[in-house]
């Protein structure tokens, strides 16, 4: 079933692409639900609840909360802008090398629109930042969504869903795009630690850089199925 399904979508792309597209505008539709939500305040209680608690179970001079901070962080500082446009500029100029110019063009563009639909979302949205316990790290613009959450998603996600595309297995494949879901759970993680996004902020974000990553990721299997299908 898995085999004549994976063959008819190669042999049909442009299917996999408009459920992509399908998917995304359903992202979106859940972040403007979730946004409503949250500037009715209906999540207040329960984001509050979240950061109180967990500053509560974490503040302390003990060796390992102190090791804790540290490695939040380091970790955070993998969902700056510089950090990922280092990413993205590394891996482009790779990419240009080894003549997938292609994937190269794809990996700017996925990240290019989507850190322009996160400012956007933060401008429509402008929400305040928590104010309920003291900031760790620095933060700049509005809080929903998150901007490390959604950004290191579309990033991180595309990047690996880009390299699944050119390995032989499925346990590769697999392993990759394990390794970057962590890494993006972790980025989100980090900012509700440091206490500078609300738990909505941070879901919104892995949302709706998920679908962006999933949208981009189907656009370049479908790059690589019209030329593996294209006549000689």
């Amino acid at each position: 079933m898995i085999g004549r399904a994976r063959a008819y979508a190669r042999e049909r792309p442009e299917l996999v692409v408009l459920l992509a597209f399908a998917l995304t505008a359903l992202t979106l539709l859940i972040i403007f639900y979730l946004g409503s939500e949250v500037m009715e305040g209906d999540t207040k209680a329960f984001d509050i609840a979240v950061l109180t608690r967990l500053r509560h179970a974490t503040e302390g001079d003990a060796p390992w909360k102190t090791a804790l901070r540290a490695a939040m962080l380091d970790l955070t500082a993998l969902g700056d802008n510089a950090t990922l446009v280092i990413v993205v500029a590394m891996v482009s100029g790779f990419l240009m090398l080894a003549r997938q110019r292609q994937l190269a063009l794809l990996l700017v563009a996925a990240s290019a629109t989507g850190g322009l639909l996160t400012t956007a979302l933060k401008l429509l949205f402008d929400r305040p930042r928590p104010d309920v316990v003291a900031h760790l790290a620095s933060f700049g613009t509005a809080s929903f969504p998150s901007g490390h959450a959604m950004n290191s998603a579309v990033i991180y996600l595309t990047l690996a869903g880009l390299v699944a595309l050119a390995v032989p297995t499925l346990r590769l494949r697999v392993y990759i795009l394990c390794c970057a879901v962590a890494l993006t759970s972790a980025i989100g993680l980090s900012r509700l630690y440091l206490g500078v996004h609300w738990t909505t902020d941070v879901v919104a974000g892995w949302i709706a850089g998920s679908g962006w990553a999933v949208l981009w990721w189907s656009i370049a299997w479908w790059f690589r199925a019209r030329k593996a299908y294209s006549p000689k």
